[in-house]
């Protein structure tokens, strides 16, 4: 998995398939990441762009029904729908500038 997520770095629905694949791991951070990293690309992407993941589809992906529950989730998915990081809930560790 690894090799493709580092292989292709700008690849939306790879970095979108590493964060399903973290949560069937039971990977939950990682997988907070990948998401974070394909909204990130998602936001980037023209309205035309194929691979773009909408929020419906995330919502409805049972590979992330084990990080459907946690606190985060919620405002990814809002970030997910509304094209913005504005939505997204950080850590303490990323608020102080010491993630990023």
């Amino acid at each position: 998995m690894m090799s493709a997520v580092n292989a292709l770095p700008q690849d939306i629905l790879v970095q979108y398939n590493a964060a399903s694949i973290c949560s069937l791991l039971g990977l939950d951070e990682d997988c907070r990441n990948r998401l974070e990293v394909s909204l990130k690309l998602n936001i980037a992407a023209p309205s035309t762009e194929p691979n773009r993941v909408g929020v419906d589809d995330m919502v409805a992906d049972g590979d992330l029904l084990n990080v459907r529950t946690l606190p985060w989730f919620a405002g990814m998915s809002q970030a997910f729908r509304w094209n913005s990081l504005d939505y997204l809930s950080h850590k303490t560790s990323d608020v102080i500038g010491t993630r990023y």
